[in-house]
């Protein structure tokens, strides 16, 4: 886990980054930041799979799950 990147994710969305970058885990990351970080991490992971696939007819529908499996975020398929 890149923590000193989850720290500038949560700091850009409005948390605590210093404390998120210190974090252990990524549990622990999360419970600092709360739902606005999962929501930056599942915007940053569309935005590479875009570059990635570069207007590939490939629809990708990035979800961020906690450990019990809950969606913490979701960034849909477009329309």
């Amino acid at each position: 886990v890149d923590f000193a990147r989850l720290g500038e994710l949560a700091a850009a969305a409005g948390a605590d980054g210093a404390r998120v970058a210190a974090a252990n885990t990524a549990l622990e990351a999360l419970e600092i930041a709360g739902p606005r970080l999962a929501e930056a991490v599942a915007r940053e992971a569309a935005a590479v799979v875009e570059d990635v696939l570069r207007g590939a007819p490939v629809a990708v529908e990035i979800i961020v799950t906690d450990r019990s499996g809950a969606i913490r975020a979701r960034r849909a398929f477009p329309t």
